[in-house]
Formats: structure tokens, sequence, C-alpha cells
């Protein structure tokens, strides 16, 4: 059985209502950071981050945010996968769904993450670091707001927590 993806964990526009709902989140976990306590809502949980490299800024974003959030986190490079036309990669890609709580894939090509999230039975988040998702541009207008620079972080901390706890 597929996991319900939520349009906001793909590239692109936002719901209003996720909006209102990550923005609340992503303050909750602002404050009780500031305030000493911060939450590991995602503690127990095992995330695999699909990316060329560790490297890759969107890749090490990721892996702050869902660190930060108490998870733990692999990095498995797209190109030890079997090819996604092969019966080898749906076998593959049920075993990440059985090993991880969510796959995100930062800088994959589509057709490969498209094909995860038929198969893996899990989350499969895509480029939610990555400066073409809506999360940046949000977070960019926030920035020029109120001249914060780390809406980015927590934002992507909280959709982490909507997607994976």
């Amino acid at each position: 059985m597929n996991h319900p993806h939520p349009a906001h964990c793909h590239t692109g526009a936002l719901p209003p209502r996720d909006v209102a709902c990550l923005l609340g989140s992503a303050a909750d976990l602002r404050r009780s950071a500031v305030a000493g306590t911060p939450q590991r809502p995602l503690r127990g949980k095992n995330i695999a981050v699909l990316a060329p490299s560790a490297d890759l800024p969107a890749a090490e974003a990721t892996t702050r945010a869902a660190q930060a959030l108490g998870a733990q986190v692999v990095h498995v490079r797209p190109d030890t996968l079997p090819p996604v036309d092969a019966p080898a990669f749906t076998v593959t890609a049920g075993l990440l769904g059985r090993l991880y709580d969510a796959v995100v894939a930062e800088g994959v090509p589509a057709g490969l993450v498209r094909r995860l999230e038929a198969a893996a039975d899990r989350p499969v988040l895509d480029d939610i670091a990555g400066d073409a998702h809506a999360l940046r541009t949000l977070a960019n207008a926030m920035t020029r707001l109120d001249g914060v620079p780390d809406h980015h972080d927590w934002l992507l901390q909280a959709l982490l927590v909507h997607a994976v706890a």
C-alpha cells in the first residue's frame, strides 16, 4: 500500500493551508530551540537522503534538518541503485521502504523519483531543500520581511516533521 504524498512534498506551489501549518510548526521548532529545549520529533526515525553526493548543498541542508530533529540519516547515491527499468529496482525500492521511514531525493532525476515513490511504500520527498522548491521562495520572502536569515532551516524541519513523524 502506498502512502499518500501531500502536494507540498514535491517541487511546486504550497497550498495556503500547508503554508499556515508549516509556518506554525517552524515557529514552534524555533521557539523550543531558542528556549534551550529543542524538539526531537523524529527521534527513532531513519531517513535516507538520495543524492549524487552528500556534499550537495541541498543534501547537506536536509541532513542537518533531519539530524536536528533527532533522525538517523543515511546517504544513498542514485548510481548505486539498479536501473529504474530493471526488476531489481522495484525490489530495491521496497527494501528502502522497509529500512527507512522516508526517502528524501535531492538532485535526482524525476523518473527515478517517480519510480521510487511507486515502489517504496514510504514518503519520498523530492528536492525539498533545493532552490526551486516553494519552501525556498517562502523562506526568502520571510527574510525580506524581517531580515532573519534562517527561515529555510526551520521550514525544512517543519516539512520533515509533517511528512515523516
